[in-house]
């Protein structure tokens, strides 16, 4: 009887010290910026990369403004891991904020860049807040003070200065598949 009664008592505080690790939900959000995100199709193709990454309870798209907002676990992934994600798909995300006198730009970069290296340089640049290269794609994107910019092409002008060649791209025609 006291065999029952101890092996009972173990199995209860294992269960109830494994109930103790599993920590509750840390809920976040994250917004990104994606020139690269012009249609239904594009759209569809982010969230669908998104399937495979565990943690995120909801994604909210809004196309005419090119930002999708993530809200995720931050105990199952991280805001890193979900720009990430985005790059494999084929998008260029940058952190967006809704705050008045931040603007996004868009550039085309030469094929031979590295990542690394070049986002050390743009993020070195005064006035830059942020910034994502995509290689798959030869893209780069920007989010900057509009007080330190007031055009995009004196950032161009900025980021050639420090050895990027980027271009501003032709405006786009979708060629996802219909």
């Amino acid at each position: 009887m006291k065999k029952i009664f101890l092996v009972a008592a173990l199995c209860i505080a294992a269960l109830g010290a494994n109930a103790q690790t599993e920590k509750a939900p840390v809920i976040k959000q994250v917004t990104f910026k994606l020139f690269d995100m012009h249609c239904k199709k594009c759209e569809n193709r982010a969230r669908k990369r998104y399937e495979s990454v565990k943690g995120i309870t909801d994604i909210k798209a809004d196309l005419p403004e090119q930002t999708l907002e993530v809200t995720y676990d931050a105990n199952k992934t991280s805001a890193q891991d979900l720009r990430y994600a985005l790059v494999q798909a084929s998008f260029t995300p940058v952190k967006y904020t809704a705050a008045e006198g931040i603007n996004y730009a868009y550039f085309i970069l030469d094929a031979d860049g590295n990542n690394e290296e070049t986002i050390g340089k743009v993020l070195g640049i005064k006035g830059v807040r942020d910034a994502m290269v995509n290689t798959k794609r030869s893209t780069l994107a920007v989010a900057y003070d509009a007080k330190a910019f007031a055009l995009v092409r004196k950032l161009q002008q900025k980021l050639q200065k420090a050895g990027i060649n980027a271009q501003l791209p032709k405006p786009h025609e979708c060629k996802e598949k219909k």
